[in-house]
C-alpha cells in the first residue's frame, strides 16, 4: 500500500535552477527538498488547530438551529444593530392595502364587521392589532374584480 501521492508541478525556469543547485549542494532529491519547504511553509503559515469539546458541541447546536430555522443572517443583524425597523403599524397596513387595490373602508365590512368598526380603520391614529380578521376571507380579493 502507497504511503505518499504524487504531485506534478511547474516551476519558473529561475526556481527550477534554484531547486537544482540547492538539492545537488544539500545531496537530496527533489522530494525531499520540496517536502521540506511545504512542511515549513504548513507550519509557518496554516494553524491547524483540533476543536474543543465546547466547540463541538457549539457547532452541533448552531447546525441543528440552522435545520430548525432558528438563526439571523449577518445582514439582519447589522440591520438590527445599525439601522433597526420599526415594527409596522396594522392600521396603516390595512390603509396600504385597500390604496392599493383601489378600495374604500366599506368594503371592510364583510371581513371585520360593523360600519363604526370599518370606519376606525381610515382614522385611527394608532395600531389597533387585530381589527382585520383573515386576509383569505372570501371577498376580500373578489369584492372588486375590476381593480385586482
Amino acid at each position: 500500500m502507497r504511503t505518499r501521492r504524487t504531485f506534478t508541478i511547474s516551476l519558473p525556469e529561475a526556481m527550477a535552477e534554484q531547486v537544482e543547485k540547492a538539492r545537488k549542494a544539500e545531496q537530496r532529491t527533489r522530494s525531499e527538498l520540496v517536502r521540506e519547504a511545504l512542511r515549513a511553509y504548513l507550519n509557518k503559515r496554516v494553524q491547524v488547530v483540533a476543536a474543543s469539546k465546547a466547540e463541538l458541541a457549539a457547532i452541533r447546536r448552531g447546525r441543528a438551529e440552522i435545520e430548525k430555522g432558528e438563526y439571523v443572517t449577518l445582514d439582519e443583524a447589522w440591520e438590527a444593530r445599525n439601522d433597526p425597523l420599526d415594527p409596522p403599524d396594522p392600521i396603516d397596513a390595512i390603509r396600504q392595502r385597500l390604496d392599493q387595490k383601489g378600495r374604500v373602508a366599506k368594503d371592510l365590512v364583510p371581513h371585520i364587521g360593523s360600519r363604526n368598526r370599518v370606519y376606525e380603520v381610515p382614522q385611527h391614529p394608532s395600531s389597533g392589532g387585530g381589527v382585520c380578521r383573515d386576509r383569505s376571507s372570501p371577498g376580500w380579493e373578489t369584492a372588486n374584480p375590476s381593480t385586482a
